[in-house]
C-alpha cells in the first residue's frame, strides 16, 4: 500500500489508530522488559524463558535451532548456549541434536525460566 493511502487511512480510521498504538504499545512495553530481563537473569534462565516463547509461537515442542543460531539470536557466545543447553538437557528438562531442541519437561522448564516468561497478550 503506498504511504500516503495508509496515512490517508490512518487519519479516517479510530480502529486502525488504536490497533496500531496498541502494537506500538506492546512493541515497547517488550524491549524494556527483553532490556531488564538481560541486566536481571542468568542467561540460563533466559534461555528456557525464550525457549518456551518459540515453542509457543510455533506451536510445538520440538524446535529446528541450532546453538549456533540461538547465540547469535540472544547476542551471546556460542559457548554459553553449549553450557546453558547442556545443563538444561542434565535436568531433563529438553533434548538436542543438531539442529534441534525438544523441550521435554514443560512445566520444570517454566520453572527454570526467569520471570518474564509470560508472553504480552495483545487485547
Amino acid at each position: 500500500m503506498p504511504a500516503a493511502r495508509f496515512n490517508d487511512e490512518l487519519r479516517r480510521g479510530l480502529p486502525l489508530q488504536h490497533r496500531l498504538y496498541r502494537y506500538a504499545h506492546v512493541k515497547m512495553t517488550q524491549a524494556r522488559q527483553t532490556a531488564a530481563c538481560i541486566a536481571s537473569h542468568r542467561f540460563e534462565q533466559r534461555l528456557a524463558c525464550w525457549l518456551l516463547l518459540i515453542g509457543d509461537r510455533a506451536k510445538t515442542q520440538e524446535l529446528l535451532l541450532t546453538q549456533e543460531h540461538l547465540a547469535a539470536v540472544l547476542s551471546v557466545r556460542r559457548v554459553s548456549v553449549t553450557l546453558a543447553c547442556g545443563a538444561l538437557r542434565s535436568a531433563g528438562l529438553i533434548s538436542y541434536s543438531r539442529g534441534k531442541i525438544t523441550i521435554l519437561d514443560r512445566q520444570r522448564l517454566e520453572s527454570a525460566s526467569c520471570s518474564c516468561y509470560r508472553p504480552i497478550e495483545l487485547a
